[in-house]
This record gives C-alpha cells, sequence and structure tokens, in this order.
C-alpha cells in the first residue's frame, strides 16, 4: 500500500513538474512576443516624440492632438505578457510542492515570483495610464509612454534571460529528482 502511495506521489510530481515546465515555457514565449512588440512601438514612439515642441509638452494631452500614440499602426494596446500561473498554483494547493525537493521549489517559486513582480509592474503601468483624467498634460502620457518602452522593457529583457535559466534549472534538478 505505501509503495502505491509513493508511487502516485511521484507520478504527481512529475506531472506537476511537467505542467510547470510547459507553462514556463509558454510564458517565455508571450515574454518574447512582449518584447518584440515594444521594440517596434520604442521606434514609433522615439520618432513621434521627437516630432514635437516642447511647448507642445504642456498642452492638456487630450485637446492637444499632436502626440496620440494609440493612433500609429503600430499599437495594439500596451502589448504586456499577462503570464499564466495555473501550473504552479494548482500545484500548490494540491500539496505536490511540498514533498518535492526544496531547492528544485526555490527555483519555481523565484521565477513565478519575478514574473508576478513585472504583472504588479504592467499593472501599475496600465492603471496610470487610464486614470489620467481632462487635465493630463501631453508630458505625463510621454512619461506614462515611456515606462512601457523603457523601464518596463528592461525588466522584460532581464526576466527573459531569467526564465530561459531557471526552465533549464528545473528541468536539470527534476531529472535528478525524480
Amino acid at each position: 500500500m505505501q509503495m502505491k502511495n509513493e508511487k502516485k506521489i511521484n507520478k504527481n510530481k512529475e506531472k506537476a513538474i511537467e505542467n510547470i515546465i510547459s507553462e514556463l515555457e509558454n510564458n517565455k514565449e508571450k515574454l518574447e512576443n512582449a518584447i518584440e512588440y515594444h521594440q517596434l512601438f520604442k521606434v514609433y514612439f522615439d520618432s513621434i516624440v521627437a516630432t514635437i515642441s516642447k511647448e507642445t509638452y504642456k498642452d492638456r494631452y487630450f485637446e492637444s492632438g499632436k502626440f496620440i500614440y494609440f493612433k500609429a499602426k503600430e499599437w495594439k494596446g500596451f502589448g504586456f505578457a499577462n503570464f499564466e500561473s495555473t501550473a504552479f498554483e494548482t500545484a500548490k494547493m494540491s500539496g505536490t510542492l511540498q514533498n518535492m525537493d526544496i531547492q528544485l521549489l526555490q527555483e519555481i517559486s523565484y521565477i513565478y515570483n519575478k514574473t508576478k513582480n513585472l504583472e504588479d509592474l504592467d499593472k501599475k503601468i496600465s492603471d496610470k495610464m487610464y486614470e489620467g483624467d481632462y487635465n493630463l498634460k501631453v508630458f505625463d502620457v510621454i512619461m506614462n509612454v515611456n515606462l512601457i518602452v523603457g523601464d518596463n522593457f528592461i525588466m522584460e529583457k532581464d526576466l527573459i534571460n531569467e526564465l530561459e535559466e531557471s526552465i533549464k534549472k528545473i528541468k536539470t534538478s527534476a531529472k535528478q529528482y525524480i
């Protein structure tokens, strides 16, 4: 009976790790797409900003009409990655993670926390973009969009490298562990 139970636990751990790796690989693909989009949009954004006068920066954004970033053909929304964490959350809720090697668990938790940090920044940027009132200045909008193609973009590029490393480490650790 105990041997049957251990086999079931090991099978659940193996399936959970497979699902987590698959989910992380999908998240990596989403992030690659977001990075590609933000690179393209940055070129457009920089070219538009270069054409407006410094006086325009003080204009009300909704009255100005001189800097309308979302009318660009490249514009497809903010283009954030929108990561999945279903496999990780399911493994946590089912108790499967508690039976895993601590180093493997630390690596899995680490990379999901890193994706959560980027998602939190994305949400803050998104909220900031939508909270603009009628008195919002062109300068404010430029600074908000600059967060997407600046700080957010840097975090995306850092995270893609960390995702690749974590996926490798999880695969290697899982082979040794299961």
